[in-house]
């Protein structure tokens, strides 16, 4: 005769499919939480490339720099990485010890109880847990543009290549020719004669003459002529621009056209009277306008495009390796240099 298994008999086998359940999930887990991210707890949370030492500069030479964007997201990723490891070592470990808690408590409801209240909470925390890297993945994949690629957000939005970690140093760029003077408005003696105007005026004149001969030697052609004496419009100056500055127009005259040849590079804004003013202006020598022809288009629509500026003068924005800025208004490039680099 068939037998059925009494009350106390499926109370036993529940007991042991509870406990075999969450011993299974402990093996399971374990290795999961030891190795995770090829092993997340034993490995530092800084990566060793981070350190930048050893860096090559573009001369050769080894230098020591500093971490980039790439290093700070994957620091933060392995932070994570850790967490989540030690949380779901500490879940398994507490869903073990809820499950032997429930074998044992045959003879107290209570404890019996508390033992189902555990193990369900246990079970709660790893889903919470193990859901937490895909929140985190959305969220951050949500705020940079909306990016819905497949992978890890910290290898989508940095490169994971070990050249993309450390910042790049670039050695200084010298002038392909000649070089800019700067002319002290003040007598030999260090003294100022009279109010200094005429002094002042020489220099500026000087610089003018300088920067535009380099300019001009280099095969990029500026607008109109310097400005006179109380002139505010119909001229364009360059002289008290950043050599820097003007190195980064004669790179830009370089790709379009080709070293010292003249193919339709304008400059149409400097240092002139006029521009908004401010830290990085024209004023400052940090700014330069550009005529937007086709073959300066083509160039500097290439670079790196990162978003967009408002307002009467907006337009789109891009960014070389040396992070100058270029906004491309509505009849010329509004160009920000803060290091001279090629394109």
């Amino acid at each position: 005769m068939m037998k059925f298994a009494t009350p106390r008999c499926a109370e036993n086998y529940l007991k042991i499919a509870i406990a075999s359940a969450s011993f299974s999930l402990l093996f399971l887990f374990l290795p999961m939480s030891a190795h995770a991210d090829t092993n997340s707890l034993l490995n530092p949370i800084v990566p060793t490339e981070c350190h930048c030492e050893g860096q090559k500069a573009p001369d050769g030479s080894t230098i020591t720099t500093a971490p980039g964007y790439g290093c700070v997201l994957q620091t933060v990723q392995n932070g994570v990485n850790v967490l989540i490891s030690i949380s779901i070592l500490v879940c398994v470990l507490w869903l073990a010890y809820a499950g032997t808690l429930f074998l044992a408590s045959s003879a107290s409801p209570g404890l019996r109880e508390q033992g189902k209240t555990r193990i369900m909470n246990a079970v709660i925390g790893l889903v919470v847990i193990l859901a937490a890297w895909l929140i985190i993945d959305f969220v951050m994949k949500a705020l940079y543009n909306g990016d819905s690629s497949f992978g890890p957000w910290n290898s989508i939005l940095a490169s994971q290549s070990s050249d993309d970690k450390c910042i790049v140093a670039k050695n200084p760029t010298s002038l392909t020719s000649g070089s800019i003077s700067i002319v002290s408005g003040t007598s030999a003696t260090g003294a100022s004669s009279g109010t200094g105007t005429s002094a002042d005026a020489n220099a500026a004149a000087g610089q003018e003459a300088s920067s535009r001969k380099l300019l001009s030697d280099a095969g990029v052609s500026i607008w109109h002529g310097a400005c006179q004496a109380g002139q505010s419009g119909g001229c364009t100056n360059v002289g008290g621009t950043r050599a820097a500055t003007l190195q980064q127009v004669l790179n830009i005259n370089t790709k379009v056209c080709g070293a010292g040849k003249k193919c339709g590079v304008v400059l149409t804004g400097g240092s002139e009277p006029g521009h908004k003013a401010g830290q990085y202006s024209h004023g400052t020598g940090y700014k330069i306008d550009i005529d937007d022809s086709a073959a300066v288009n083509t160039v500097l629509n290439a670079l790196t495009h990162t978003g967009e500026r408002g307002g009467d003068n907006g337009g789109p924005i891009f960014k070389d390796s040396c992070q100058n800025q270029y906004v491309h208004e509505s009849t010329h490039w509004d160009i920000t240099v803060f290091a001279a680099c090629s394109l």
